[in-house]
């Protein structure tokens, strides 16, 4: 079997999934989704979790949420387990709790994972100001 029939067999099966997500979901564009879902290889961004692990499908996160005026365009979308979705909301930022400072969240397009944080005894640990506020919530 070929990479490009194995492709399309995965576009096809992300498709149907995604014709019967709720409302809110399907506002974007099922071959925008496909691009999200398969540049993650099934991994939240957030905190890497494999979808294949939880009991619920990762969902599509605008990483700058439409009110803070992000787009719904490939750079701006991000594959986000429910957990860090419902923790992340619509923010950007957070208090750095040692600083006291308001700290962008980390952005899946912009930053790198391995830069902000570290997977020790199965903990997320923040290894900067931005890795620290969102590992209190991706964790």
């Amino acid at each position: 079997m070929s990479i490009s029939n194995t492709l399309s067999g995965w576009q096809r099966h992300l498709r149907k999934r995604n014709s019967l997500l709720p409302q809110a979901m399907s506002d974007i564009d099922p071959a925008l989704r496909d691009v999200v879902q398969l540049r993650t290889d099934g991994l939240c961004e957030y905190c890497r979790i494999s979808e294949r692990l939880t009991l619920a499908e990762h969902e599509i996160d605008h990483v700058i949420a439409v009110k803070h005026g992000g787009q719904t365009v490939a750079e701006n979308l991000a594959l986000c387990c429910a957990v860090c979705n419902r923790f992340k909301g619509s923010d950007i930022a957070s208090i750095d709790s040692e600083s006291g400072h308001l700290t962008p969240l980390f952005h899946p397009r912009v930053d790198r994972w391995d830069d902000d944080f570290q997977v020790r005894n199965g903990e997320i640990l923040g290894l900067t100001a931005r890795g620290g506020s969102q590992s209190n919530f991706c964790a």
